[in-house]
């Protein structure tokens, strides 16, 4: 008999972890504006019992090779997962509703088909970026940003940035903002 009470026990925990996962599932999406929650709601008594009883995670040292890897895919179904780390108290309530910290890698190649010495450009591949934005979405359509950009230029562009002074190599620190109309 005991084994069916802590059996008993364990559904239960199951039952209101997986309740909540799906309460802020839905939260998360109403509060973005999007998102498809039936994607989220059907796969939440899974994710609960992985979280209560399966899933062998340090939240604190998640590089920790101790720690179990989940591979979740499902379509749509990102705003459960918000709600699982929110669950297993890696996020916080807030985070879970804004869901606006963004982190962006950027890459980009220039060049040019003539040389134009009044703008510093040869003709050619110019130069090369690598950079990393952090965003804040305040709103969908405006969100100020910091980070950090790498660019390396060749050929003639590089000498000309040479012959007025500059480098051929430069990493720079940017501040902004993304605007959306």
């Amino acid at each position: 008999m005991a084994t069916m009470t802590q059996a008993g026990r364990k559904l239960d925990l199951y039952e209101a972890i997986a309740r909540q996962l799906r309460a802020d599932s839905i939260r998360c999406s109403t509060a973005a504006g999007s998102g498809h929650p039936t994607s989220s709601l059907s796969a939440a008594d899974l994710m609960a019992v992985l979280l209560a009883g399966h899933l062998r995670y340090d939240w604190t040292k998640p590089k920790d090779p101790a720690n179990d890897h989940l591979i979740f895919s499902k379509g749509h179904a990102l705003p459960l997962n918000y709600a699982f780390f929110r669950a297993a108290g890696a996020i916080t309530d807030d985070m879970l509703l804004t869901q606006r910290l963004i982190l962006q890698p950027r890459l980009d190649f220039d060049a040019a088909v003539q040389s134009v010495e009044n703008f510093g450009v040869g003709d050619g591949i110019n130069s090369t970026g690598l950079g990393l934005r952090l965003r804040y979405e305040i709103r969908r359509e405006f969100a100020p940003y910091v980070g950090v950009h790498w660019l390396r230029r060749f050929g003639e562009t590089a000498d000309i940035s040479r012959r007025d002074g500059g480098r051929a190599e430069d990493i720079a620190v940017v501040l902004g903002a993304r605007l959306w109309f």
